[in-house]
């Protein structure tokens, strides 16, 4: 019997770190050759510290993306089907952008826009909101402040229902602020997304595209006296009483509910 172990350590991140098979993830492939390939029993089992029964292919892909099963590859959705299983939803509808959740925290008028105090770009030149992951995901900015979103066209901005749906990057109740043909910018970064702060809160925002929340674009953006330490305030507003942390070590992000 051969038995393979793979050990993690992600001490050195300062966000949280999921198993799959995206590049910001965790990920162990082994790979054996055996000759002559006579006798060799066909059986793999995997182990996971995430408590799944990974071995089980369907199971496997419905843990690394509970919420999101239109990101299971189509062999998988096959075998399901093959299975007799429920075919996996299609992604919810996101609701319109005249209504969303925390309009009150932004203005996107023209006066505001042209009376802001001062603007911050979101995201690093030279393609700021477009990259994956996000260079910076915290932002504390002052109300009246203009927040602006430079992007490709692979890209869209859209504001989540709540911090856990943020962390957890499920679409549910999210409102897409600007599309991937928003428009109002050039060259390499056509699209061009502003809007004003307008009063104390938090946004949270993430990339509507396939996998890109997953990879690390989003943000958070606490306007006037939001708490952006991650450690209390409006960012502890996604958990349940158990998990509130009685100090800064005790805090785990990664333990949504």
């Amino acid at each position: 019997m051969v038995r393979l172990v793979c050990t993690y350590n992600t001490m050195s991140r300062d966000t949280c770190t999921y198993g799959g098979d995206g590049s910001q993830d965790e990920m162990c492939i082994h790979i054996m050759a055996v000759y002559p390939a006579t006798g060799v029993a066909q059986t793999v089992v995997i182990e996971s510290n995430f408590e799944e029964a990974l071995s089980e292919p369907v199971a496997a892909w419905e843990a690394l993306h509970p919420s999101q099963p239109w990101m299971w590859p189509q062999w998988v959705l096959d075998l399901r089907t093959a299975n007799n299983e429920t075919s996996p939803s299609p992604p919810p509808p996101l609701a319109p952008p005249t209504a969303p959740p925390s309009a009150a925290l932004l203005d996107t008028s023209a006066a505001a826009l042209a009376s802001a105090s001062s603007s911050v770009a979101i995201g690093a030149a030279p393609i700021f909101w477009s990259k994956i992951p996000s260079s910076q995901t915290e932002y504390s900015v002052a109300i009246g402040e203009k927040l602006s979103f430079q992007y490709k066209s692979g890209h869209s901005v859209v504001m989540m229902a709540s911090y856990a749906a943020w962390q957890s990057c499920d679409f549910t109740g999210a409102t897409e602020l600007a599309s991937s043909t928003q428009g109002g910018g050039s060259s390499e970064l056509p699209n061009l997304y502003e809007a004003v702060t307008a009063a104390d809160g938090t946004l949270y925002i993430a990339c509507g595209f396939s996998g890109h929340c997953e990879g690390g674009q989003k943000v958070q953006v606490h306007i006037g006296s939001a708490d952006g330490s991650g450690v209390a305030g409006a960012v502890m507003g996604g958990w349940s009483p158990e998990y509130q942390p009685v100090g800064t070590a005790d805090y785990n992000p990664c333990m949504a509910v």
